[in-house]
């Protein structure tokens, strides 16, 4: 979310469609923005689609240009996509499935980081399916470890768990589907209980 001009503005891609455990973030918080951008989450990522919806104050402004619109715009295949998807997201509850099973996987992180690097965690949070995690120098200083992040996030990968980084190796993201079973979520705190294992177990982490 960012103030422009005096208007709010909530730019929402990665958190889009019930990921935060609610279908907008302006459901989970309350808020009633002046303009807000939608993106990936409309079609799944299975089309490219973007949308931006104004308040009418901000639309109207736009009724004295007589034509503002893109020319690759409205396709009918992504907007078929998009309203089935968003009906199947309602249909199956996953922005409140995202909360219960995003708390059980944020407890189970928590536990495991701490349990294993215990002086290279920094803060972990989350809301929902989306998770970050900070591995730092040491626990006074808290400088990222981004050589530390590297040597994680490629042991996950190399055992078959994707996950994504910050472009400076900063903070683990864990962003797994809505529709994630909770067999699938055990599955993957096994990976990662294993991986940071590893890590413990060396004598010095450089």
């Amino acid at each position: 979310m960012q103030l422009v001009r005096g208007y709010i503005c909530i730019r929402r891609v990665i958190t889009g469609f019930g990921r935060l455990g609610a279908v907008t973030a302006m459901d989970l918080y309350n808020i009633v923005p002046d303009a807000v951008a939608f993106a990936k989450g409309m079609g799944s990522g299975i089309v490219p689609i973007g949308a931006a919806l104004l308040n009418d104050n901000l639309s109207n402004s736009y009724s004295e240009f007589e034509d503002v619109s893109p020319t690759f715009a409205w396709t009918p295949l992504a907007c078929a996509v998009s309203k089935a998807n968003i009906d199947l997201l309602l249909k199956e509850k996953l922005p409140e499935k995202a909360m219960k099973k995003g708390k059980y996987l944020l407890n189970q992180l928590n536990y495991l980081f701490y349990k294993y690097l215990p002086d290279n965690t920094g803060e972990i949070r989350g809301v929902g399916m989306i998770i970050g995690i900070e591995l730092v120098n040491n626990r006074k200083e808290k400088k990222p470890f981004s050589r530390l992040i590297q040597r994680l996030s490629l042991g996950l990968v190399r055992n078959g768990l994707m996950i994504c980084e910050t472009w400076n190796f900063k903070v683990i993201f864990i962003c797994p589907p809505l529709n994630i079973s909770q067999s699938q979520i055990n599955e993957a705190l096994n990976i990662i209980e294993n991986e940071l294992r590893k890590l413990s177990t060396n004598n010095k982490i450089s």
